[in-house]
């Protein structure tokens, strides 16, 4: 009975420490996994930071590109309006010349 007993314990002994091995190698891919994580993590803040950034300067050129055209219309209506008023006064002077 005494050896049944001392053979039960060492049974017991080895699946606990079977055990510990077992959760000491899981928290270690766990804790692997979070680093990993954590990286990832700060790859994806840092792809954001880079995207606003993209976006703040895509939205300054959009600006700029929006008062280079009101410029250009400002100044082709005006080009219109010269146009028309020279040939208006030439029309005018060839009206006078044939008189």
């Amino acid at each position: 009975m005494g050896l049944m007993m001392m053979w039960g314990f060492i049974i017991l002994l080895m699946l606990a420490v079977i055990f510990l091995f077992w959760f000491q190698f899981k928290n270690v891919e766990v804790k692997t996994q979070d680093v990993e994580v954590l990286q990832l993590e700060e790859k994806v803040l840092h792809l954001e930071l880079h995207l606003k950034k993209s976006l703040e300067i895509m939205q300054d050129l959009a600006k700029k590109m929006h008062v280079q055209q009101e410029v250009l219309d400002l100044f082709s209506d005006m080009g219109m309006i010269l146009l028309f008023l020279f040939n208006f006064k030439l029309l005018k002077f060839i009206i006078i010349l044939r008189m």
